[in-house]
């Protein structure tokens, strides 16, 4: 298997980041058939995403959003 780690920092409000966030789910479940929740949370909010070969989570910062996914093999 094989780890996924990104950050990425950014100067949004939070209410703009966790509509970013949102956008970002919808679209990889439209275009990836990922099967994603979206948990609000009072500090930061989390995105979980999974399907067949991938799992993972984006964390949703007042300054960063960070990615964790784990590959599985094809």
């Amino acid at each position: 298997m094989a780890d996924i780690h990104i950050e990425r920092s950014h100067h949004f409000s939070m209410a703009k980041a966790r509509k970013i966030a949102f956008q970002w789910a919808e679209q990889v479940e439209n275009d990836f058939d990922m099967a994603c929740t979206y948990e609000e949370g009072e500090d930061e909010d989390l995105v979980t995403f999974a399907r067949s070969g991938v799992k993972g989570t984006l964390r949703v910062c007042a300054r960063r959003f960070e990615l964790d996914a784990q590959l599985g093999f094809l």
